[in-house]
């Protein structure tokens, strides 16, 4: 369905010659060659999208919320925002924002594909280059991210708590989630 959707959007989809999703990694940049040989400007985006231009997005979505919390007069330690995490970027985001805001709450990403100790190099990594994107020379440390794991059977496949978290969402506030991201970081949330 995505390859079909991409091609009539004018996409050239090319196989890899193997399932391994890292082998995308190493494909991209032998991409970008061939086109600029052929005269095209391509501007390399990593597999799962996630780029420190990309996470400055979050970093004002991180100053949003917080003026969107300090409206409903929450603000403190008690609040804890919880974000699905697939390549890592939009936790970075909000990862360098927090930084900024002063930390003015608890931060939790979940794993939706990769191991947790696998992702917070790359978030921290991808925030400290947000960072400097943004001006300063702050740093985030190992304190700044926690990562839950919400990988359930593996990536792209509902959890069975995933789907109950999901089916109340809905029941309760009309709330779609999609069951590879968003219903297993809930389903993290405790109720």
């Amino acid at each position: 369905m995505k390859r079909t959707l991409a091609r009539s959007w004018g996409a050239a989809v090319r196989w890899t010659g193997t399932p391994d999703r890292d082998s995308v990694d190493a494909q991209l940049p032998v991409a970008a060659i061939e086109l600029a040989a052929r005269g095209h400007r391509p501007y390399l985006i990593p597999r799962g999208g996630a780029t420190a231009l990309g996470a400055v997005g979050y970093a004002l979505a991180a100053a949003e919320l917080h003026e969107q919390l300090a409206g409903h007069m929450a603000s403190g330690r008690d609040i804890t925002v919880v974000v699905p995490t697939g390549s890592g970027g939009t936790l970075a985001g909000l990862v360098a924002g927090h930084l900024l805001l002063g930390r003015p709450w608890a931060l939790t990403g979940c794993s939706a594909s990769r191991p947790p100790q696998a992702i917070v190099p790359r978030v921290l990594s991808l925030a400290s280059q947000c960072l400097r994107l943004l001006g300063t020379e702050q740093k985030p440390g190992p304190d700044d991210v926690t990562v839950a794991d919400a990988r359930g059977p593996g990536h792209g496949l509902p959890s069975p708590d995933g789907l109950a978290a999901a089916e109340q969402a809905m029941r309760t506030e009309g709330l779609m989630l999609d069951p590879v991201y968003t219903a297993k970081a809930l389903a993290l949330v405790p109720r």
